[in-house]
């Protein structure tokens, strides 16, 4: 057999979004990297970014499914505990999907619903001490002075 030597050229006009990523040219018997290999598993800040979006949007419509659940069937105790279940599992898949984007998104969400309870909690506080005003603190100090 000839000694005959084998040329293969891949070329590309294109770069970007992974195109070009891992990829090796040969020059002369020496190889060169065109980039930095990327480690496996890593995503680019976007990708991670439209993932927490993707995946806070399919939670969003679990949401309505469950509350729809509950307005068919009046059965609330089952709805909230398939939406904590839901939630939770949400708040996993965004963190491991988005890597810490998601867990940026989950350490805010949780604090919002947090903080909108502490709110809802007060108001409902507020409301109850202006009724007991109203009413005169009957059911405390008793009313018309029968308790005195």
């Amino acid at each position: 057999m000839a000694d005959k030597k084998i040329y293969i050229h891949i070329s590309s006009d294109s770069e970007g979004s992974g195109v070009s990523a891992n990829q090796t040219v040969t020059k002369g018997n020496v190889s060169t990297t065109n980039q930095k290999p990327k480690e496996a598993g890593n995503q680019v800040e976007d990708n991670q970014i439209l993932s927490t979006l993707l995946i806070n949007e399919a939670k969003k419509v679990m949401s309505t499914a469950m509350s729809q659940f509950q307005n068919i069937t009046g059965n609330s105790i089952t709805s909230k505990r398939m939406n904590a279940i839901t939630s939770v599992a949400s708040y996993a898949t965004a963190i491991k999907a988005g890597g810490w984007v998601g867990a940026i998104y989950v350490a805010t969400d949780i604090a919002l619903k947090e903080a909108e309870k502490a709110i809802n909690n007060y108001k409902a506080n507020q409301q109850i001490e202006l009724l007991r005003q109203r009413v005169g603190y009957s059911n405390v100090n008793g009313s018309r002075g029968t308790n005195g």
